[in-house]
């Protein structure tokens, strides 16, 4: 969230301490091929041509056109995939506890995980750094969403201060819940995440940290951005909220999705300004990094969280209510599309990216279509 947008909530924050633990282009057919559009930088025309008619219903119906199966690999070879909107059957565990090495002041995670695994089975991990003024819990039904198809997500608080904020604080947060998860588990959670398979994810401030870990060179095979923010310098500049893009994307050398809100930069508080957005973060991601860029449209940046009256919520300009769920049911998709694609190399689900049931998504106007999209970018 942006300053202007945190002042509101700090004087509320600081009568509890000043320190505390947060849980907070052309036409459409052409713009495709253009990195500002929404297409891939790096990953070739293997699923352009992909998509097929839809599979299972989506919720409710309405992405049921979206669902199903789709032309995958460079040969174009049909692939059938779950409905990345339709979480498949199966309970799923949840964890809560400290980050090493465990003491009171520690952070907390939740850990959300598929349970009952078959013998010896691993799942990739997913570690996910919350915007500033909600709960790492603020999440939990997308990322239970996300846990359904085989993943174990680590939701991280991280340390807080809302007048001299350090953007560098959830990706040391996220670096411990990796070591927690992958070298000495919680016995209610086993040795079950894949070390050889990590996603950094993040929710603004906290898409600025996991986009930051990746350019750190950590242990992180893919990024999940979601309305990322990058030089808010706060109440008080300091070189711990230094900006990324340009400055350091060119290091950026792993698969990225860009989820952005078509709303985050309006309004009067401008919780994602423009100059710092999504859109900045995909421009200088080098060529060599597949990375895709999808604006929701009509949404606004903290209806990315589960709530849509959630107190910090208020802050943001948000749409309509009763679409709220809808909309944030694409952004779950589009997510379990991205980390099925990098994570688990399931070629399937590329079209979601960049094929057919990308462009039916448009025509239902849950995510922009390449000519908004680019006219969104160029006048930010």
């Amino acid at each position: 969230m942006s300053t202007l947008s945190a002042l509101g909530l700090a004087g509320a924050l600081l009568a509890a301490g000043a320190m505390m633990m947060t849980p907070g282009c052309g036409s459409a057919e052409g713009a495709d091929a253009i990195k500002g559009a929404g297409a891939t930088t790096g990953t070739g025309a293997a699923g352009a041509a992909g998509g097929g008619p839809g599979g299972a219903a989506g919720a409710g119906g309405e992405l049921g056109g979206a669902g199903g199966g789709g032309a995958g690999g460079e040969a174009g070879a049909p692939a059938f995939v779950p409905d990345p909107f339709q979480p498949p059957a199966g309970d799923v565990g949840q964890w809560s506890g400290k980050l090493p090495p465990g003491g009171l002041l520690d952070p907390d995670a939740t850990v959300y995980f598929p349970k009952s695994p078959a013998p010896g089975e691993t799942f990739p991990l997913v570690v996910f750094a919350h915007e500033s003024g909600v709960g790492d819990q603020a999440y939990e039904q997308s990322l239970a969403h996300l846990a359904k198809f085989g993943y174990v997500l680590a939701s991280v608080e991280y340390e807080w201060n809302p007048l001299a904020q350090d953007h560098h604080a959830p990706v040391d947060s996220m670096l411990k819940a990796i070591d927690l998860l992958t070298k000495s588990p919680p016995e209610e959670i086993g040795a079950i995440a894949d070390a050889g398979r990590v996603a950094a994810a993040g929710h603004g401030i906290g898409a600025k940290a996991a986009l930051w870990m990746a350019l750190e060179g950590a242990p992180v095979q893919a990024v999940l951005a979601l309305d990322p923010i990058d030089d808010d310098q706060g109440m008080i500049p300091s070189d711990k909220r230094p900006s990324l893009t340009p400055e350091m994307m060119g290091a950026m050398a792993v698969p990225v999705l860009y989820l952005a809100t078509q709303l985050g930069p309006k309004g009067l508080t401008q919780c994602v300004p423009g100059k710092s957005n999504a859109c900045r973060f995909h421009e200088k991601t080098p060529p060599g990094a597949s990375s895709w860029l999808m604006v929701l449209e009509s949404f606004g940046h903290m209806q990315l969280v589960d709530a849509y009256n959630c107190p910090a919520c208020l802050t943001c300009e948000r749409g309509p209510e009763p679409e709220h769920a809808p909309t944030l049911l694409v952004a779950r998709g589009l997510a379990v599309a991205f980390l099925q694609y990098a994570l688990k190399t399931e070629s399937g689900y590329l079209p979601y990216l960049e094929g057919a049931p990308l462009a039916d998504l448009r025509s239902k106007n849950r995510v922009l279509d390449g000519e908004e999209q680019f006219a969104f970018c160029a006048e930010q």
